[in-house]
């Protein structure tokens, strides 16, 4: 080790966990530096700990240092100053990427650039030279960058391909791209996937022999590949379309009209917490603002019902019981109780319900809703401070979970947890976890006092399940209780809680069912054949008048129960009764006296 002076190696010690190992990383990357004598003459003791704390702390950095190691010296200078919005961005990708002919090479420069602007904002952070909301929202814009340099070469390749696209009138139709989840807010996770929505100006029209639905999801098709692909510089992103109108099975892109549409008919309570996050990221900014203006802000700031406040205790509720889960391999970062979830929904719940009649609170980021709520006296000073450290705190530690390994991973596993801590400047993981525990309690405190007033039910396992839509889980409890197409049966009982049949279930109903759920299951079980059992009862369920029989609170258990004996014994009965339900009462009274097993041994 005398490539350096010794007292900086003293200095390291206090930053760096294995010196030895680390120091091995940073003789490769003289190794494979063109020339290390100017690199070694750049350095002084404050850079030399900075170059060693990122080689150490993340694996895909330190690829990319050993890949370009000339890089650290061409990145860090004017850290303490320098602050890039997503002009300068674009201004530094249009010059790296201008020569480029093949869509490969394309990918390879925006995972280059990608990996070099977050060695730069991973450094500002570990120096302290920045506050962390600062740099997520530098970080976000990097995305908006590498997805507009996207836009503009899939669009001129797209029109010298397909033509021109053309609205009816004869304009020049349009596209544009909106960030949601934590690129919309601009506090994108260093190493997660982003959010987006596809919006295009109108389906009235054409591009050659192509109609424009045709041509932009040709488009959009080509614009998520560049975005996606696999590179030797590693992925541009990882990009998620499922929070668009439909989910998965709907259009990759939908017009401006299409989408107010369909938010008016069929937009469901977590599609306003979805959208509540947009952002104009790239493509046309005007169309992106109408979006904005005439399907978002109506549809998220609409007036504040009964049902609406029931809909979003259904999500607490169902983000309690995922919190509440054990992970055996540690403490879920995100979803874990009083973890970021919990953050980001307490404030977001809070916004969407006081939004429709105060504008000011109309706030996607996280910390300037926070500010908000208390400018408005909603949190007091200490809660907003408490929560605003809490959700920094989870954030910088969630971060160092994924950059290890450079995975999207959420799980602080009690194994690293010494190795985290040191990172984070913990003297020890006991103090890492007395911190940690300060800020799940504070953020525990705001999240129980949301819609505090109904009492929360005890859920059994199956009904945990169901909430929070675990296949993997609720499949393994049914097969212990004996059903042969556990996946099925498991996706009927989601179906009205999350289901897409188009069959709307109010909130009171979705209440009662959750709390029948047990039964069901157990009188199916009981059931010669519970699988044919279970699918009879969700045929009548699934019929309005057979619903409003189920859910009717006034019915007797033993209703219940010789209604399932019809269900377990007679198929054709059961579709009778399914495609009639007012045949309900003759079928109850033709089997109101049938013996039962237990009666026949008795």
């Amino acid at each position: 080790m005398s490539l350096v002076p010794s007292s900086w190696f003293k200095t390291a010690e206090n930053f760096v966990v294995d010196l030895k190992k680390t120091y091995t990383y940073f003789e490769e990357l003289l190794k494979k530096h063109p020339e290390p004598k100017s690199l070694l003459e750049y350095l002084n003791e404050r850079r030399f700990i900075l170059l060693l704390m990122i080689l150490e702390q993340s694996r895909c950095l330190r690829k990319f240092l050993l890949r370009h190691p000339t890089e650290f010296q061409n990145t860090i200078p004017n850290l303490w100053y320098l602050v890039k919005e997503r002009e300068d961005y674009l201004k530094e990708l249009k010059n790296l990427t201008s020569n480029v002919q093949d869509d490969y090479s394309f990918s390879e420069k925006l995972a280059f650039y990608r990996h070099k602007e977050l060695m730069r904002l991973f450094a500002k952070e570990l120096l302290g030279v920045s506050s962390y909301e600062d740099i997520l929202n530098e970080y976000s814009h990097l995305a908006d960058a590498l997805i507009e340099i996207s836009f503009q070469r899939v669009w001129e390749e797209s029109v010298d391909t397909y033509g021109e696209p053309k609205e009816e009138n004869g304009k020049i139709a349009t596209a544009t791209v909106l960030g949601l989840g934590k690129l919309g807010s601009e506090e994108l996770n260093y190493y997660s996937d982003i959010d987006l929505i596809f919006i295009h100006s109108s389906d009235k029209g054409n591009a050659g022999k192509l109609s424009l639905n045709e041509f932009f999801t040709k488009f959009f098709q080509k614009l998520v590949k560049l975005m996606t692909t696999q590179t030797s510089e590693g992925v541009p992103y990882s990009v998620d379309l499922d929070l668009r109108p439909f989910g998965k099975s709907g259009p990759i892109s939908m017009s401006l009209r299409s989408a107010e549409l369909y938010y008016e008919s069929y937009g469901r309570i977590w599609e306003k917490f979805a959208l509540l996050r947009a952002r104009y990221s790239a493509g046309d900014y005007n169309l992106a603002d109408r979006f904005l203006k005439e399907v978002v802000n109506p549809f998220v700031f609409s007036s504040v019902d009964y049902k609406v406040i029931e809909e979003i205790r259904l999500m607490k509720k169902r983000i309690e019981t995922e919190g509440k889960k054990r992970f055996i391999k540690g403490y879920n970062v995100k979803t874990g109780e009083g973890g970021v979830r919990e953050v980001e929904f307490s404030v977001q719940s809070l916004v969407i319900l006081l939004g429709a009649k105060s504008p000011i609170l109309r706030e996607r980021n996280t910390y300037r809703a926070i500010y908000k709520l208390m400018q408005k006296g909603i949190f007091s000073s200490d809660e907003a401070e408490a929560l605003e450290k809490a959700y920094t705190f989870l954030r910088k530690l969630e971060h160092r979970i994924q950059l290890k390994e450079c995975l999207q991973t959420h799980v602080l596993r009690e194994g690293d947890k010494e190795l985290f801590a040191k990172f984070l400047g913990f003297a020890s993981k006991e103090e890492l976890e007395n911190q940690l525990n300060y800020h799940k309690q504070n953020v525990k405190a705001v999240f129980d006092q949301l819609l505090p007033k109904e009492k929360i039910e005890e859920l059994n396992s199956i009904q945990e399940a169901v909430i929070t839509e675990d296949l993997e889980w609720g499949e393994k409890l049914l097969k212990e209780r004996g059903f042969k197409s556990a996946k099925q049966i498991f996706l009927l009982l989601t179906e009205p809680v999350y289901g897409t049949k188009n069959i709307h279930f109010s909130e009171k109903e979705k209440r009662i069912y959750i709390r029948l759920i047990p039964r069901i299951v157990e009188l199916s079980q009981k059931a010669t054949n519970p699988d044919e059992t279970v699918k009879n009862f969700f045929k009548f369920f699934f019929n309005p008048t057979g619903r409003r029989v189920i859910l009717s609170e006034d019915k007797r258990e033993e209703f219940f129960d010789k209604l399932f004996t019809i269900f377990s014994l007679s198929n054709y009965l059961s579709y009778l009764i399914s495609k009639n339900p007012d045949l309900v009462e003759d079928a109850l009274t033709l089997y109101r006296d049938f013996p039962s097993l237990e009666d026949f041994e008795k």
